[in-house]
């Protein structure tokens, strides 16, 4: 058992009182401790310091890299457009929808049932002039045939010429 008057330290020279020694060596206890942590302040300090600097560097890195992913991923496929002239969804497994994408919106399904050389559906996002593309449509009266589709800035969509069974827009992008 070490004398009263001496105080025990552990390997890293950090002061700590052993049973029985508590009230008899308190002042040199806390006179040590003061010392060591005085001493060991810089170190700490950096440490604390290199500590705090990595985790805010690694929240920066992984928001950037959460905003980068968020910014280039197609947003989640919708099926509301305001549907005009007849015009429908195809049913079964080929039912209409869309989604917003970084280069712009695009078409996915079949459509039928309404007037050609008329508008089709109103999309909520809409290109910022008019784009015209093409569709592949189907008609019981002249088969597979080309259809021009326009898409205009209010985002209403038109299909021109000729009667059509069903209109498939899959792939069909539209610049917004």
């Amino acid at each position: 058992m070490p004398s009263p008057d001496t105080l025990d330290y552990t390997p890293a020279g950090w002061p700590y009182l052993t049973e029985g020694h508590y009230m008899d060596l308190i002042d040199d206890y806390t006179a040590a401790l003061a010392d060591k942590l005085e001493n060991s302040d810089a170190d700490v300090a950096a440490a604390i310091n290199a500590s705090t600097q990595a985790s805010a560097a690694a929240a920066q890195a992984e928001a950037a890299a959460a905003q980068a992913a968020a910014a280039t991923a197609p947003g989640p496929w919708r099926d509301d457009v305001a549907w005009l002239n007849g015009w429908q969804t195809y049913t079964g497994s080929y039912l209409f929808r869309w989604r917003q994408t970084p280069i712009g919106v695009q078409l996915s399904g079949l459509i039928t049932g309404g007037t050609t050389n008329a508008a089709i559906f109103t999309l909520p996002v809409g290109p910022t002039q008019r784009i015209v593309t093409a569709a592949l449509c189907y008609s019981g009266s002249y088969g597979y045939q080309m259809r021009r589709l326009d898409a205009l800035p209010g985002g209403t969509v038109t299909v021109e010429h000729g009667d059509a069974t069903w209109i498939a827009l899959d792939n069909i992008i539209i610049p917004t």
